[in-house]
């Protein structure tokens, strides 16, 4: 017995001599893992309807305007969101026009229509009042 203890403690124990290739992985998980918690603890988020009960007098009042709120917050973020991405395609096409490279022309002007959509939705979403 004590020998097949000494056996399982040396295998179990020993340095192990990673590879490249095995570093990657583990900072790979590592990061999903550290990129999840992170997300899990941002985006819990705890609501709750104001007035409190099923009467229906005064409690749909404070639950529409926080829900108004939340969605003027999450518009005016994908606004900039999108304004920021149609930036980097711009800045993208910029060097690739300077540097003659047909492949990075496509990416910049892709990113760029990609990043204009984005405003534009949500500029239509204000225009007709779609979340009111």
């Amino acid at each position: 017995m004590k020998k097949v203890k000494q056996e399982l403690q040396r295998r179990l124990c020993r340095p192990r001599n990673l590879t490249i290739q095995d570093k990657a992985k583990v900072k790979k998980v590592f990061t999903v893992l550290a990129v999840m918690a992170i997300m899990f603890i941002l985006l819990s988020v705890t609501a709750s309807a104001a007035g409190g009960g099923n009467s229906g007098s005064g409690g749909g009042a404070g639950a529409d305007v926080a829900y108004q709120t939340v969605m003027n917050f999450i518009i005016v973020w994908l606004r900039r969101l999108g304004a920021a991405i149609a930036l980097f395609g711009g800045v993208m096409l910029g060097l690739a026009i300077k540097n003659k490279d047909a492949d990075q022309k496509e990416t910049g002007i892709g990113t760029m229509i990609a990043g204009f959509v984005v405003v534009a939705i949500t500029t239509a979403v204000n225009m007709f009042d779609l979340f009111t």
